[in-house]
């Protein structure tokens, strides 16, 4: 007899040698006794994980000498005649080969005949999302009112592909992938099953690589039983499977965070020369820096890393002194690189680089760490601030008013310059917390004359500059429009203000709400009443331009909005 591969030898014969589709086999175990079995069944889910097998077993329970069972003898005829795949009253039809819908009415006009020694005529159509939009709705009605001895089993990888329709009419249910802790276990049994000894991370790393598959689990120990003798050993087993080694994992991410770049271009080296695909290496990278992620924030690490024991307590000493924002930071940079090296024809420089990239990375402040910087601020801050207070503060009889206080007894001789109430300026820009809208009173005559000295013989310019301040706390509008205005000249009570802006910025400033604004600021700014006078200048651009109605090739709609608005052609389509 030819040699029966691992896969097909250990296939389960009964639900309770299925792995961990719990909630699948429970379900049909439970309808079988119950007598509640639907005629049409759709098992959904990742390859590998045991669809075909279960609808197997549910054609053995239903047609079973001792059945309807769910614990079928797997002595009897039928249930042989299905072990082997040669049953008479079992149609096992693959979707992808059969999808027309000749082969569906052909199947149709068989459904008819009563079977020929079973108490089910049973069709298991696998990949059954392969059949064609006519083939799906010549099953329709036969789907649906089948006679009484029929019963469907459909098997698909790719539930979204079968119509509404197809799916409204089955009983469906949908498969898992299988945890590494149960594939592990299962392929520790074969091999003590078939007489091999194999190293325990060997088993880990063929259950990861199958990717919760048990069909690819048991493919790949296959091929490492086939290549070697009754022991295998790890090295052995990495060097046939062609995966990454877990140990350069862990040091190919360790030289990475601590940005040993010698020690990084030279384990790409050394794998790039033993023949590993580097593209694999990069994506088995990533899933290692994901796992140091997932074990670094400690929650549900088992489940979520999908990791051994031993495994999770050696990533969780090497991510012990590693922030978690910065294991973010990795991850984010190999993600975004691996298109690129998905697609380079230069992977191992594209793989470099992005290492390069890792190590160039400054590692984040913990934020109990920057909380206490800017408390440690905060506190030098106000001691200087105290300290500057008990410097400048009143020493003698003759010391400076503060603002608030009535000025009482006469002024000294050379005193220190007053401070100002919020508003007012004496010798430098200020901005205030006061809002503009609250002006204040006008000066009393108590006040000290300096402060009125010191901003009428501020230059034009400072002054404007913190008049804008003031107006732009409160007045953020008003400011935006007065982004390209100039402060002339101040004639007596009247200051005399230039717009080099177009006319209709102008008119808005010369809006009633507006210029009494202005008035009301600048009147707190001088503390005594003032007068704005708005000037508009034209820009150098308009000057140099010919008035709108003498350009050539102006529409006259054109023309008039610009004599109306102003402004600048800055593209003439016509």
């Amino acid at each position: 007899m030819a040699y029966l591969v691992l896969a097909r030898k250990y296939r389960p014969q009964t639900f309770a040698e299925v792995i961990e589709q719990t909630q699948t086999t429970q379900t049909l175990t439970n309808a079988i006794t119950g007598g509640r079995v639907a005629h049409a069944l759709l098992f959904s889910g990742p390859r590998g994980t045991g669809k075909t097998t279960i609808a197997r077993i549910m054609a053995k329970a239903m047609n079973c000498e001792q059945g309807p069972t769910p614990t079928p003898c797997n002595q009897c005829r039928s249930c042989r005649e299905i072990t082997s795949g040669n049953a008479t009253d079992v149609y096992e039809i693959d979707g992808a080969s059969n999808n027309s819908v000749d082969q569906i009415r052909e199947l149709r006009s068989n459904i008819k005949f009563m079977p020929a020694h079973s108490p089910h005529k049973i069709y298991i159509i696998d990949e059954v999302h392969m059949l064609t939009a006519s083939a799906f709705n010549a099953l329709l009605k036969t789907l649906e009112e089948p006679p009484p001895h029929v019963m469907f089993e459909f098997a698909t990888t790719e539930p979204h592909k079968i119509p509404i329709t197809i799916l409204s009419r089955c009983q469906r249910y949908d498969l898992s992938y299988v945890s590494l802790a149960s594939i592990v276990a299962h392929l520790a049994h074969l091999c003590e099953a078939e007489g091999y000894q194999v190293e325990n991370r060997s088993l880990e790393l063929i259950a990861r690589e199958a990717g919760g598959s048990i069909r690819d689990a048991l493919s790949l120990l296959d091929q490492v039983m086939s290549c070697t003798g009754n022991e295998l050993a790890h090295d052995h087993v990495v060097d046939i499977l062609g995966v990454t080694n877990r140990d350069s994992l862990f040091s190919l991410s360790g030289a990475a965070l601590s940005g040993n770049l010698p020690q990084i271009l030279d384990m790409i080296e050394d794998m790039y020369r033993s023949g590993m695909d580097i593209k694999k290496i990069y994506a088995d990278l990533i899933a290692h820096f994901r796992d140091l992620l997932i074990v670094k924030l400690g929650k549900n690490m088992e489940t979520s890393a999908a990791l051994p024991a031993h495994e999770i307590e050696r990533i969780g000493k090497q991510v012990e002194k590693t922030a978690e924002t910065h294991l973010h930071q990795v991850l984010t940079i190999l993600l975004n690189e691996e298109k690129t090296i998905r697609w380079s024809s230069q992977p191992k420089i594209a793989m470099e680089m992005a290492l390069i990239k890792i190590c160039r990375l400054q590692p984040p402040l913990p934020v109990d760490t920057l909380i206490e910087k800017i408390e440690s601020l905060k506190d030098r801050f106000l001691e200087l601030s105290a300290g500057a207070g008990d410097a400048a503060g009143p020493t003698s009889e003759t010391a400076a008013p503060t603002a608030g206080d009535q000025f009482s007894g006469p002024a000294p001789a050379a005193p220190e310059p007053a401070k100002t109430e919020p508003g007012t300026f004496s010798g430098a820009p200020v901005t205030t917390d006061t809002k503009p809208d609250t002006i204040a009173p006008p000066a009393d005559e108590t006040r000290p004359k300096k402060a009125r000295v010191a901003t009428e013989n501020i230059r034009p310019e400072e002054a404007w500059t913190a008049i804008r301040a003031i107006i732009n706390d409160g007045h953020p509008m008003l400011a935006a429009n007065l982004r390209n205005s100039v402060l002339s000249g101040i004639h007596g009570n009247t200051i005399e203000v230039d717009i080099k802006d177009s006319k209709i910025v102008v008119g808005l400033l010369q809006q009633e709400d507006n210029l009494a604004a202005l008035k009301k600021i600048c009147s707190t700014f001088y503390e005594k009443e003032m007068n704005v006078r708005l000037r508009h200048i034209a820009t150098p651009a308009a000057r140099k331009q010919p008035p709108p109605r003498q350009q050539p090739g102006i529409h006259p709609l054109v023309r008039d909005a610009l004599d109306i608005f102003g402004g600048d052609i800055v593209t003439n389509r016509t």
